[in-house]
């Protein structure tokens, strides 16, 4: 994933730049600075702006929730389409691969602008997640083993690209999971009885099903 981001103009934004730029020059008045288009400021090594490149609005809160059925498993993310995802998905994720989750192991929603990667800045909105960061730091990709590999995969393919991992982003960061689309998307669940398929065989209903897999690796495997 390339680190920059480029600055998106507008027909409107154009627009108002000509009155505020004509409006300047008759009364000698400088114009307010606009809020600058989001991005990371390699410089600093923060994020500007005031949506995340996921394109979901950040946020100085987020609630935190338990992760139904896992225990010590905590995360604080955005209302909405992402807790609903989000934590369908961390369930399915300790499920398939088996284990449980310490304090810390599931992380979410952070207030810092201060970020390593572009992909990093949706945690200020809450549309992602960090599963076991102690393990699998940004920028090392071979902390997981081929069978677990192909779980991930799995339970990703059944979220029809809503997910996207870590694991295929520059830099690599196997503990990274988010919103891969804006929160103009129209087809997520609207509740968690949406989100479950009557048929895991044959109807995934976007997916969140909790059928288990025959590669499904556990702790005891």
């Amino acid at each position: 994933m390339n680190l920059h981001t480029n600055q998106t103009v507008t027909r409107r934004g154009l627009l108002y730049g000509g009155i505020a730029g004509g409006a300047a020059a008759l009364t000698g008045v400088t114009p307010a600075v606009a809020e600058p288009a989001s991005r990371f400021d390699l410089e600093t090594g923060k994020w500007i702006g005031l949506t995340t490149a996921n394109g979901w609005p950040i946020l100085s809160t987020a609630p935190l929730l338990p992760v139904e059925g896992i225990e010590g498993a905590e995360v604080a993310l955005a209302e909405g389409w992402p807790q609903l995802v989000l934590t369908h998905f961390i369930r399915r994720y300790a499920y398939e691969l088996g284990g449980r989750f310490e304090t810390g192991d599931v992380m979410g929603h952070r207030k810092s602008r201060q970020i390593k990667a572009t992909f990093e800045s949706n945690y200020l909105s809450g549309t992602a997640v960090e599963i076991r960061p102690a393990c699998y730091p940004i920028g090392a990709g071979d902390g997981l083993f081929p069978a677990e590999i192909t779980v991930i995969e799995g339970i990703l393919a059944d979220f029809e690209g809503v997910i996207a991992w870590g694991h295929h982003m520059d830099p690599v960061k196997d503990a990274h999971f988010e919103i891969a689309v804006g929160p103009e998307y129209q087809q997520f669940p609207e509740t968690s009885e949406d989100a479950t398929a009557p048929d895991p065989g044959e109807a995934r209903s976007f997916g969140l099903s909790m059928s288990r897999r025959d590669e499904t690796i556990t702790a005891s495997s």
